[in-house]
């Protein structure tokens, strides 16, 4: 959205306002609850649907994997860590 008024000395300032993830969000809910209620035709194909689903949950398996593997490090350092503290090895 564009917004044009005018500043203190009277210049004109023109400024583009985006819109937030929830403007999109509630947008794409608003025109689903229509085709919804007016039987119309949704947008997105179930096939469509399908393979964006695929990708999200090929993307949170990357995202569980990396995670696993931070913890994994984390916890190892901090045993090592503690492990000196405590004297052991020593």
């Amino acid at each position: 959205m564009i917004v044009e008024k005018l500043d203190e000395v009277g210049e004109l300032q023109t400024k583009e306002i985006l819109r937030l993830y929830e403007d999109a969000y509630t947008s794409e809910l608003l025109v689903l609850h229509a085709c919804l209620m007016k039987k119309s035709e949704i947008k997105i194909s179930l096939s469509d649907a399908k393979q964006d689903r695929q990708i999200f949950d090929s993307m949170n398996r990357g995202w569980a994997a990396s995670s696993a593997k931070i913890l994994r490090t984390a916890s190892e350092s901090d045993g090592l860590t503690n492990g000196l503290k405590e004297g052991v090895g020593h």
